[in-house]
């Protein structure tokens, strides 16, 4: 919602408020985001706007990251891994060593 709209709601709403509240009501799972942000910003100064386009930033990034982090798992799940049957003195009749391969 802008700030204009929550202005029309009430005159002596102001900006430092606005950007307050907004970061009050957001989701649990941004609660990292929102302590950095009241670490590294003056929210004085810090507009609704600008707060927006940094949480859509970091938005962006952690849909990176899931994307990334499901890829390597989909990469490692279809790696063959190779293993060498090594024979037992007990075991005669098979050959020193095969290679065979084994799915998951």
């Amino acid at each position: 919602m802008k700030l204009k709209c929550l202005k029309a709601l009430d005159e002596g709403f102001s900006s430092k408020n606005c950007v307050r509240k907004f970061l009050r009501t957001l989701h649990p799972k941004w609660r990292a985001k929102v302590t950095a942000i009241e670490e590294s910003n003056n929210l004085t100064t810090l507009s609704l706007d600008e707060l927006i386009g940094n949480l859509k930033v970091y938005e962006e990034v952690i849909k990176k990251d899931s994307e990334t982090v499901k890829s390597k798992r989909e990469q490692s799940r279809s790696i063959a891994l190779k293993a060498r049957k090594e024979s037992s003195d007990d075991d005669s009749s098979t050959s020193d060593s095969e290679d065979e391969e084994y799915r998951p």
